[in-house]
């Protein structure tokens, strides 16, 4: 098995123990269903370029520092991420629920 060499542009560089409240604030979670239009509030609190830059860019990268995505359970949050175009998240550590939900 050969595995492709992932290429792209680093969009942001994450705080360390971003949480998920972060990525998407939880008074959007049941204002809207449809990813593409939720996408527009990732990351806002932190960044709120965040989703116009990433529609710029080519193949977004986001790079984080420890425990990304720690607090409660949010599932829009990893879908709002990927509806940016980001294709990958490289970090120093993913808390234990963003971990499972890579697989789940």
């Amino acid at each position: 098995m050969t595995l492709e060499p992932i290429t792209g542009k680093v969009l942001r560089i994450v705080p360390q123990d971003a949480n998920r409240d972060e990525v998407i604030s939880g008074k959007y979670k049941y204002d809207e269903l449809d990813l593409s239009k939720l996408a527009v509030h990732t990351f806002e609190s932190i960044d709120p370029d965040f989703y116009t830059d990433s529609k710029h860019a080519e193949n977004p990268i986001i790079v984080t520092a420890s425990n990304f995505g720690c607090g409660s359970s949010r599932e829009q949050a990893p879908q709002v991420i990927a509806a940016c175009g980001v294709g990958c998240a490289i970090t120093e550590s993913f808390a234990r629920i963003v971990y499972r939900n890579g697989f789940d």
